[in-house]
């Protein structure tokens, strides 16, 4: 579709919004739902909305790119709020992975785009926490300073997370499980189906279960060295097209715009998944999908000729 029409951009833009809108409402009546049965202060401090992160952080680079290349005010203001609006849903989950993966990919945006777009990131930042701040304030009332005491208390807390909390620790544990299993069969892996044996020091139980939290070992013990590979040339490949074709003279502004919002995806997806596994979940499988066909849209502009 984006090979053959010049609208099919806008459509998926769309269509990606629709979805993330989708999860963000959700995600806020839950949290609402805390709030209203909260009878301790930690409750509301810690309370959060984990679920489809992914949909939600792809729409805030989506919605922050677009308004980072807008000449106008209006039309900038308006991606900008949209950012807003996506980004005070990644930080409701106080999914400390996707926080740690926008940052990364917010540092690879500062190292390709030009100097007028590195200044307006800059601003943007500072306007979009006072723009959540408001948010929050707006929907949640008194209850947004124990939030914003919650989101900043776990943020500072991710230099010690790897040491300190459990469910991380935990998740550790499961690689180095795993990992013992990779050793023994390394080229062929061991199938999809295949379980493993793992103690858990949350429920301080011994689990026996198929799922990896850390999506490249989790490759690597289905579907051995080979299918890792090949999942990493994949993703590899679509970073350097997405590169080559944002820096490419050759094709019209609105893909540029798009493959640099695809490399910054890619890059921050590649961060979170060492601690939630994308390649057998079905929201991230999805928004893969989506990520990957926009690439091959924009790259095939790039050489006309290889459109039918």
């Amino acid at each position: 579709a984006i090979e053959r029409d010049r609208r099919a951009l806008v459509a998926l833009a769309i269509s990606v919004a629709w979805v993330g809108l989708f999860v963000l409402l959700r995600n806020v009546l839950k949290f609402q739902a805390v709030v209203s049965n909260a009878e301790y202060a930690f409750e509301v401090a810690r309370g959060r909305a984990v679920t489809n992160e992914a949909l939600l952080l792809v729409p805030a680079i989506v919605a922050l790119t677009i308004a980072l290349f807008q000449k106008k005010w209006i039309p900038r203001l308006l991606y900008s709020s949209l950012f807003l609006v996506f980004f005070g849903g990644v930080l409701l989950t106080q999914s400390r992975g996707y926080w740690i993966a926008f940052l990364f990919g917010m540092v690879v945006m500062l190292l390709v785009v030009p100097v007028r777009q590195k200044l307006t990131l800059s601003l943007t930042g500072v306007l979009t926490l006072t723009g959540v701040l408001g948010l929050g304030v707006l929907l949640f009332g008194d209850a947004i300073l124990l939030l914003v005491y919650g989101i900043v208390e776990r943020f500072l807390s991710i230099l010690s997370a790897g040491s300190h909390d459990i469910s991380l620790v935990n998740r550790f544990l499961e690689s180095v499980g795993v990992w013992h299993y990779v050793r023994e069969n390394p080229i062929l892996g061991y199938g999809m189906g295949v379980d493993f044996r793992v103690f858990d020091i949350i429920d301080d139980v011994t689990f026996v279960k198929t799922f990896i939290h850390n999506g490249y070992i989790a490759l690597w013990y289905k579907f051995g060295l080979w299918g890792l590979g090949m999942m990493l040339f994949f993703l590899g490949s679509l970073v350097r097209r997405s590169f080559l074709a944002f820096r490419s003279a050759q094709i019209p502004e609105r893909y540029r715009i798009a493959s640099l919002a695809m490399l910054i995806s890619f890059s921050a997806l590649f961060v979170s998944a060492m601690t939630s596994n994308p390649f057998f979940v079905t929201d991230t499988m999805f928004i893969y999908g989506v990520l990957a066909g926009v690439v091959g849209g924009c790259w095939s502009h790039m050489h006309p000729a290889n459109i039918a």
